[in-house]
């Protein structure tokens, strides 16, 4: 989950691995509030005031710059981390109820929230909760009651309080996620054409007298893969070129359909395109794919997601050539040089 980097600095670890000894470093060391890191004493009420506090704190964490809530840790009214509170579970105001608390008090509902109970050590049977709230690429998201979509209210994280949004500023927040969802489509259509130009040179080739690849087996799969969150994702090592093909082959084993599966040939030449075609150290938002399917010949267009399999349905054709399946018994390409 995508977070700032500051938090596991100032908590040397990092959110999603918190323990109680964690917290009470934070305590000695009087790690303070900030627009990423909240501090509260005390579990959040089954009243609709306690509902709406807690859709208000995740709200305007995911509205800013994404942090962590530590329900637990006492900050002493000096916005620091002052003593641990670790409390007693509540009966049914567990991770369920947290999570139906934010899907039914916050529109949009705020992805990829972590919801994790942290057991005390020093006093037996009590708890934490740490609550991990990454910055939303769906923001602003606004805090009202279950169905009154008329009452609402849009909040921000300001230092180590919370404000509500005026709005001409919530009016802006708006006009920022539509001119963001179209950046990111002319990106995303950049580097699918700029990955698909190389792969078509990859199977077209003859360099040193050979034949194209095509030749012994035609059908691949295209797959541009962007960041969800918006930053800087340097790679730089091999471990980071390693890790980043790992992700994509699982987005490719997505993409096809059961009829057609990746084969190791196919994927390393796609993980080959695409770090050539990543070069730039920083990428946008969101994830598609193009997809050759062996039943059409057809070519589907990018999508804002990840599609599970291939489709026979009409779409816009595109220029790109098409690729049929080989016949039974034709062997299968030398590895690409990666």
């Amino acid at each position: 989950m995508a977070l700032p980097a500051r938090l596991a600095a100032a908590l040397g670890r990092h959110p999603d691995d918190l323990t109680e000894d964690d917290l009470q470093r934070a305590v000695e060391n009087h790690i303070p509030e900030s627009v990423d890191l909240d501090w509260k004493k005390d579990f959040y009420k089954g009243t609709d005031a306690g509902k709406k506090e807690l859709a208000k704190d995740v709200s305007a964490m995911a509205n800013t710059a994404g942090g962590i809530v530590v329900i637990g840790v006492n900050d002493g009214e000096q916005d620091h981390a002052h003593n641990l509170a670790p409390f007693d579970p509540v009966q049914g105001h567990g991770e369920e109820w947290i999570r139906s608390v934010l899907a039914n008090w916050v529109q949009p509902v705020v992805p990829n929230v972590g919801v994790r109970l942290v057991k005390s050590v020093a006093e037996a049977g009590k708890i934490y909760w740490v609550l991990t709230v990454p910055a939303s690429t769906q923001a602003p998201h606004a805090v009202a009651a279950p169905g009154n979509d008329y009452h609402f209210r849009v909040h921000v994280r300001h230092g180590t309080t919370i404000r509500s949004l005026a709005e001409s500023e919530i009016a802006q927040r708006y006009r920022d996620r539509f001119q963001a969802a179209s950046d990111d489509a002319d990106r995303l259509h950049h580097i699918t054409d700029a990955g698909f130009d190389y792969l078509s040179g990859y199977l077209t080739s003859t360099a040193r007298g050979t034949g194209p690849k095509t030749n012994d087996y035609p059908a691949w799969v295209s797959l541009a893969v962007v960041p969800s969150a918006r930053g800087t994702h340097p790679v730089s090592t091999r471990a980071d070129r390693e890790a980043a093909f790992d992700r994509f082959v699982k987005l490719t084993d997505k993409c096809v359909s059961p009829n057609v599966q990746p084969g190791r040939p196919c994927w390393l030449a796609a993980a080959n395109f695409a770090s050539r075609a990543y070069r730039p150290a920083s990428f946008t938002r969101t994830a598609a794919s193009t997809r050759r399917c062996p039943s059409t010949s057809r070519a589907t267009t990018p999508t804002m997601t990840v599609p599970s399999g291939c489709s026979n349905e009409d779409s816009n054709s595109t220029s790109w050539p098409w690729y049929r399946l080989p016949p039974p018994g034709v062997r299968k390409p030398e590895q690409p040089a990666t």
